[in-house]
């Protein structure tokens, strides 16, 4: 692993440490690294401390590796136009900041200087039932068994009764700046992201499981070798007998993605069958169909409320930062669109503040009124 793969890595840990989301496997590795040495200790201390962690940033930064990221800077490769990683000079501290968030580092920042749009989650998961019916949720999880659906809050559990008991399916609606957790009647757990739909039945009937996805969702699907599980998406069908796999299939977007975690899965296309391996991806466009390997922890990590700007454009980045916020884009420069950045940052109410960080490349300037965010080649 080179230094800069290792310092990212590092930095990404002490992220999710921060935030209560590290697996075990990965608070093993981050003991591991602390147990090289007492400065390794010592700086983990430190940045997993409240408070401004510039200072120290600065000083890791100052003392360890300034020359080696240095050298790294400079051999950044340029792709589709441009490509930035997000930098503040030679610095650990920058690759801190995607990781750990601005939030903990507020005097590393000069004061935005676009206004802050920060109306999230401004309305409610709605449930929408076959039969015309509807119900607005709260809380953060439903549950279907035998027909009943419970809704579970933060004062626990309620169930919710139709009044219609032939109702067959149900499509829950999950709105921008939201997150949800759908739980079938088999035991298939599926998260929905922001601006997402998925329909489904109340109860699982014939030698089929299956449900249609607009938008995107991480899906754990409980084994069943006699039903198998099939998720209608996009321009493909995707079938399962029981794994981990993430579907990115938004209906304004011309890519739709399928990755896999664990197991294996089947993704039919208009013209062909194709069968995935742990850690590939599928995306399907206009163009066909094109299976590559993906850095799976960076797939999922929206479910941990981190946004993930590797190798994506402009656009792309915008567009799932609306899908939280929910703002309107509007371009100056057409061929801003496609400067690529990378890096990971942190959900915020504090909107300015990503815009902020991504104005610090010295690529791009905002400007925000309204709901509608006016961007332009610096």
């Amino acid at each position: 692993m080179d230094n800069f793969t290792h310092i990212e890595r590092i930095a990404s840990l002490l992220a999710k440490r921060r935030m209560d989301s590290l697996s075990e496997d990965e608070q093993f590795e981050l003991a591991q690294w602390q147990d090289q040495s007492p400065e390794n200790r010592a700086m983990a201390e430190k940045w997993l401390m409240d408070g401004d962690l510039s200072a120290d940033f600065y000083e890791f930064a100052n003392t360890h590796t300034a020359a080696p990221l240095h050298n790294m800077q400079r051999k950044v490769t340029m792709r589709s136009g441009r490509n930035r990683r997000i930098y503040m000079g030679a610095s650990v501290a920058a690759i801190l900041l995607l990781f750990i968030g601005i939030r903990y580092v507020p005097n590393m920042l000069h004061q935005s200087p676009v206004d802050t749009i920060s109306v999230i989650a401004a309305a409610d998961p709605v449930l929408y039932f076959d039969d015309g019916g509807q119900m607005a949720l709260k809380g953060t999880a439903i549950t279907v068994k035998e027909g009943a659906i419970t809704v579970t809050n933060e004062e626990g559990e309620v169930e919710l009764l139709t009044e219609n008991k032939e109702i067959q399916y149900a499509t829950i609606h999950i709105p921008k700046g939201y997150m949800y957790e759908v739980i079938l009647e088999d035991g298939t757990h599926i998260w929905l992201n922001a601006d997402s739909k998925l329909r489904y039945p109340l109860s699982f009937t014939g030698t089929k499981r299956e449900v249609t996805l607009w938008g995107e969702a991480y899906f754990k699907v409980t084994h069943d070798a006699l039903h198998p599980f099939r998720i209608e998406a996009g321009r493909h069908h995707v079938e399962v007998l029981g794994t981990e796999f993430n579907i990115y299939a938004y209906e304004d977007d011309l890519t739709v993605r399928t990755t896999l975690v664990a197991g294996s899965i089947a993704v039919e296309t208009e013209n062909d069958r194709l069968l995935l391996h742990p850690g590939e991806q599928i995306l399907l466009s206009n163009e066909g169909a094109l299976v590559c390997k993906v850095n799976i922890s960076n797939i999922a990590s929206w479910r941990e409320n981190m946004f993930v700007m590797e190798g994506r454009t402009l656009d792309e980045i915008m567009t799932s930062l609306a899908r939280w916020y929910d703002f309107k884009v509007e371009y100056v420069d057409a061929e801003i669109r496609n400067t690529v950045f990378n890096g990971i940052v942190p959900r915020y109410e504090e909107f300015g503040r990503i815009l902020n960080l991504l104005e610090r490349t010295d690529e791009v300037r905002f400007t925000v009124k309204g709901n509608t965010v006016t961007v332009k080649q610096k």
